[in-house]
């Protein structure tokens, strides 16, 4: 304890000299976190960014699986959790990296009369992504939704009994119009929903008259009807944009590698699409360049600060020749002399060295909030911590 209060009186002693090694010192430590600081942020916005831009299928995973649609959604459910679970065992990973899955099982019904053959789905949520112009959406078995054009095409209304071959009676309760299905909840399914409206590049062209818009009912209406032979189930499962970190890139490729050989999805011949790995070799690059920018800056201004350092503590140091010399008439040898002669400059870069950090922190958050994407999350990683120490090693050196 005595030690320490006249270390403390010591730097007030000379409150010049303790401002300048504690200003340099900070500004030292604080330029040493920013680099790496701010490089994580800007990783996880790269990320964000790549996703917002790519096709549906770099966003996500789909897993189909053809055959019989009544009864055949919840085993490719449970393998494909299980699975998932194998591939990316951190289940907070798992929660952050994905939204919600979104399951679909998907018949049709044919139309005699008009040689029309109509999607007949259930989609998870499909209320809240359909604007209901005429009517209600879909709620009991055997009810279905159709859209305006359907509806004007083949002069069907609200109320209409369909009896289709192989189904029970299949009453129209409302009439949507057809939504936007560019949003990724539809997941790139819109030449399947909408096949007459599908406008985006590569679709094949179709007869009206022929093919129609989806029927949207609910999942009872095909689960209950064991006669329905050929359907598709669906797994779309979408990255969030929102909460995937940086960290998690390498984890998620891996993952989708894994669903692709699992023994489980493989067993019920189920289809894993997706061209996240291809986007993940496209971040990695991108990565790498920026890493190489902020690594040359970072260097370049840790070498000045470096030289400061060094400069500044050596002067702290041989104006205290006078005190050195005082206390080697008294006795002090050996490390008590050392001790004495380096206490303070050491001390004043010790405390330094997390108030540097913190302040490093807050430039990168500046700088995150003005250069990158909105509401980025700004946090302190290991190698901030590892910088700060580094640079600290200039005065330490002087010292």
């Amino acid at each position: 304890m005595r030690a320490l209060t006249r270390l403390f009186r010591a730097l007030l002693h000379r409150p010049g000299t303790t401002v300048m090694i504690l200003l340099v010192s900070l500004v030292a430590s604080a330029a040493a976190a920013t680099a790496p600081t701010y490089y994580e942020s800007a990783r996880t916005s790269i990320l964000r960014d790549s996703l917002d831009a790519a096709p549906t299928i770099e966003q996500g995973l789909e897993i189909t699986r053809q055959g019989v649609a009544s009864g055949s959604l919840d085993p490719l459910i449970s393998a494909y959790q299980f699975a998932l679970s194998q591939g990316m065992p951190d289940a907070q990973m798992r929660a952050r990296t994905f939204l919600p899955p979104v399951y679909a099982v998907e018949a049709s019904a044919f139309f005699a009369a008009k040689s029309q053959n109509l999607p007949l789905t259930w989609r998870t949520d499909i209320c809240a992504h359909l604007k209901i112009v005429q009517g209600s959406c879909a709620a009991s078995v055997n009810q279905v939704t159709i859209s305006s054009s359907l509806a004007k095409q083949d002069g069907w209304h609200v109320g209409q009994q369909l009896t289709p071959p192989g189904w029970p009676a299949l009453s129209i309760v409302g009439i949507y119009e057809v939504p936007d299905f560019s949003q990724l909840y539809w997941f790139g399914r819109g030449n399947t929903y909408f096949p007459s409206e599908d406008r985006t590049a590569g679709a094949a062209a179709v007869d009206p008259n022929t093919v129609g818009d989806a029927m949207f009912t609910v999942r009872e209406t095909v689960d209950s009807n064991t006669a329905v032979s050929q359907g598709t189930v669906v797994i779309d499962q979408a990255i969030n944009r929102s909460t995937v970190q940086a960290g998690d890139l390498d984890a998620l490729a891996s993952a989708i590698r894994y669903l692709g050989a699992s023994p489980g999805l493989t067993l019920l011949t189920a289809a894993v699409e997706s061209s996240v790995p291809t986007l993940v070799d496209e971040i990695h690059a991108s990565w790498r360049s920026l890493a190489v920018t902020e690594f040359l800056i970072g260097a370049q201004l840790l070498v000045l600060v470096w030289l400061l350092m060094f400069l500044v503590v050596k002067d702290a140091i041989e104006a205290r020749a006078a005190d050195i010399a005082l206390v080697k008439l008294r006795g002090y040898k050996g490390l008590r002399l050392i001790a004495f002669g380096l206490a303070e400059p050491a001390s004043l870069l010790l405390i330094a060295l997390p108030f540097g950090v913190l302040v490093g922190w807050a430039v990168s958050a500046g700088l995150s909030h003005a250069q990158l994407r909105a509401g980025m999350p700004v946090e302190l990683p290991g190698l901030a911590w590892a910088a700060a120490a580094v640079a600290t090693v200039g005065g330490l050196a002087a010292v």
